[in-house]
């Protein structure tokens, strides 16, 4: 099912100043701090880097002394060189509120088996992220009547072929609050747009089987890349409950791994990750605590 390799470095930051001046999703900030380190290190952070999922979300000051965890979704090239990337970060200041004057990088540790990363001991293999990581998840998946989809950072989905306009406005073309509840098939939009895992193969028999949503408590978040640069980063965020056992192993599959690897638009900018609330229990891999729905 993995057509492409995909490792999971989890950074753990100390605040080393109060940071006052927060926005209430951190997934830009963070992408800028790592694009201003990547290039420093002469890397290129879209080469390096698929995914950033802060642990961190709400406009709270971030304290002095405070921890914050960022997981960077490296490609096999990011992996290489996340040595090369961590030592930047050390020294990459100067260009805005995240960066080495205001947050110290504390630590690094797989995301997958959460042991620490040892650099000086020239300790750099990570962990690949496959169908074995979601294993038990994809198992008692499989077994629920009803599970819910967190969207805790914004969604930027675009709406199914068929269902957007050409000449439409860019943020017209996403899917918005009133999709999920709308669409029957909604749960097989979300299910063909997981990031990564290649072309899903659904067959007649899933469309009669597919679970249909439920209840849907959702809302537009607004998000700009910063102060200065006024690019809107906008979406969904919310829980979307669906109703109905998941039939296909595939399906499942591709629901838990999506979790991980996200969805839509704008992933390096923190966008277009989920969780299943149910499956928190047992995952092994850790993940955020939802900052909309607690």
């Amino acid at each position: 099912m993995f057509v492409k390799t995909y490792y999971f470095a989890d950074l753990c930051f100390k605040a080393v100043s109060t940071i006052k001046t927060v926005p209430e999703f951190h997934g830009p900030r963070f992408s800028a701090y790592f694009r201003f380190a990547c290039k420093s290190a002469g890397l290129i952070f879209s080469n390096c880097c698929v995914g950033v999922m802060p642990f961190r979300y709400g406009s709270s000051f971030i304290e002095r002394g405070e921890t914050l965890r960022v997981r960077l979704v490296l490609t096999g090239e990011g992996a290489e060189y996340l040595s090369r990337l961590c030592g930047a970060l050390y020294t990459t200041c100067g260009h805005g509120a995240f960066s080495s004057e205001s947050l110290r990088l504390a630590a690094v540790y797989d995301g997958i088996t959460g042991e620490e990363i040892d650099f000086s001991r020239g300790q750099t293999r990570l962990e690949p992220f496959n169908n074995m990581a979601v294993a038990n998840e994809v198992k008692v998946l499989s077994c629920f009547e009803y599970f819910t989809l967190d969207f805790f950072s914004p969604l930027r989905l675009l709406l199914p072929a068929g269902r957007k306009l050409s000449s439409a406005a860019k943020i017209d073309r996403l899917c918005k609050e009133d999709y999920f509840s709308r669409d029957d098939l909604s749960l097989l939009h979300i299910v063909s747009s997981v990031k990564d895992l290649g072309e899903w193969p659904c067959q007649d028999e899933t469309l009669s089987a597919v679970p249909l949503p439920w209840s849907c408590i959702t809302q537009w978040s607004l998000v700009k890349y910063s102060q200065e640069r006024q690019m809107h980063l906008d979406g969904l965020t919310g829980q979307i409950c669906f109703r109905g056992r998941i039939m296909s192993s595939i399906m499942a599959e591709r629901l838990a791994a999506g979790q991980y690897l996200g969805i839509g638009q704008n992933r390096r900018f923190g966008n277009g990750f989920y969780q299943i609330t149910e499956l928190n229990p047992v995952r092994k891999i850790k993940m955020p605590k939802s900052p909309i729905f607690e």
